[in-house]
């Protein structure tokens, strides 16, 4: 799998909140970065590796989000449900 197909991969599965697909996509990206460090440097090599950087600096942002409403899930359920509020008049 070239960098670029890894790439698409990790995006399509981190925008769709695909963590297995995901982890497979990331999985795959490390053979395809080890790949790159084969080639003759060239424009062309420094322009894959660019946009190989943008797509983790992106994969890395969207896992922090689901991090975060990971946190927010948990803590909500850790809390327990809110305490009934009953007023009584009379």
């Amino acid at each position: 799998m070239t960098i670029e197909e890894a790439n698409a991969a990790a995006l399509r599965a981190s925008m769709a909140g695909d963590l297995e697909g995901l982890r497979r996509a990331i999985e795959d990206r490390a053979p395809a970065i080890r790949d790159l460090l084969r080639e003759e440097p060239s424009e062309a090599l420094a322009s894959r590796i660019r946009c190989a950087i943008e797509a983790g600096d992106f994969i890395a942002k969207d896992l922090r989000v689901i991090q975060g409403r990971i946190a927010h899930l948990r803590s909500s359920l850790s809390s327990g449900p809110a305490e009934p509020k009953i007023t009584v008049r009379g």
